[in-house]
């Protein structure tokens, strides 16, 4: 009995591991292009990100720039090399998470059976994906881009998940 108090509860964990979506970041970038040349950065002219609310959008700007800070690039509206452009999506969806389950089996000459039946539970999630673009200013050509796909299930975690996602993305940044 000890046992399968032991298994069931090890499956609980792992079920809720893996319900976890985590972050998925990708980039991209021109491979010709030689990036420990740049020392500038700044935002398009009223950069907001779409589609993302104030707070996030303040929060996502944030965290570009102090990424981009700590990998020895340098703050300048004036007259940048590289230029920030962000663009983000938020999608509210609605899960409904139920099973069924029948089993049977033996000890000895007895038989047994069982039924198991989940109780429908709906979770609500919220999907964010943000785009950064990094273009050359000089050129107008575009030398960089990361994306960030996040589910969250709540708005008050939001300022830790952008931060972390948002070093994710910028983690092999400058590309070498």
């Amino acid at each position: 009995m000890k046992n399968l108090f032991i298994i069931t509860f090890l499956l609980l964990i792992l079920s809720l591991l893996v319900s976890c979506s985590p972050t998925r970041v990708t980039t991209d970038y021109d491979r010709n292009v030689y990036f420990s040349q740049f020392k500038t950065f700044g935002f398009y002219a009223n950069t907001e990100v779409t589609n993302l609310s104030q707070l996030d959008q303040r929060r996502v700007l944030e965290a570009i720039s102090s990424e981009l800070q700590k990998r020895g690039l340098q703050p300048n509206e004036t007259n940048p090399q590289l230029l920030i452009d962000v663009q983000g999506s938020q999608q509210q969806t609605q899960r409904q998470n139920a099973s069924i389950g029948l089993g049977g089996g033996s000890w000895g000459r007895r038989g047994g059976g069982g039924v198991n039946v989940g109780i429908p539970i709906r979770t609500t999630q919220l999907q964010k994906s943000i785009v950064i673009d990094i273009v050359q200013a000089q050129t107008e050509q575009l030398i960089w881009q990361g994306v960030i796909d996040q589910t969250t299930g709540t708005r008050a975690d939001s300022e830790q998940k952008i931060q972390e996602a948002v070093s994710k993305v910028f983690k092999d940044f400058p590309p070498k």
